[in-house]
């Protein structure tokens, strides 16, 4: 299975089975196997209850501040993240998931909560403590 670019589809995060929070991103390409989207401002967030308790995000209601290009393989336990602002690049970005499910109009990932940041001047840090303001 794969998307068309520009299509809109869900990144869903499942946790212990149970969805916890989606919202919307743009297929940029898809080869059935790595695929990429847009993640951009002013995406809106849903959040589901959860056995296992609120979503750490909950206050917030949208992406905010910066454009983010997510690359992701299917059997790939991370994706990268390229975060920009006005066409300029800002870092990379590995996030450290499960896999990738995908589905007709939304794939599904879960997030492992830590990351690592890395600028272009080779600098990088694991990174646990992330809010959407990008």
């Amino acid at each position: 299975m794969s998307w068309a670019p520009g299509q809109t589809v869900h990144r869903s995060e499942v946790l212990h089975g149970d969805l916890w929070m989606a919202h919307p991103v743009t297929v940029v390409a898809d080869d059935g196997d790595v695929f990429a989207v847009l993640l951009e401002p002013g995406s809106t967030f849903t959040f589901h209850e959860h056995p296992f308790g609120p979503h750490p995000w909950q206050n917030h209601t949208e992406w905010g501040g910066r454009h983010v290009l997510q690359i992701h393989r299917s059997e790939d336990l991370y994706s990268v993240w390229k975060f920009f602002e006005d066409d300029q690049f800002l870092y990379w970005y590995v996030n450290f998931e499960s896999a990738v499910v995908r589905h007709e109009d939304s794939f599904d990932t879960n997030d492992y909560g830590l990351d690592l940041l890395a600028a272009d001047d080779r600098w990088w840090s694991a990174f646990d403590d992330w809010t959407p303001q990008g």
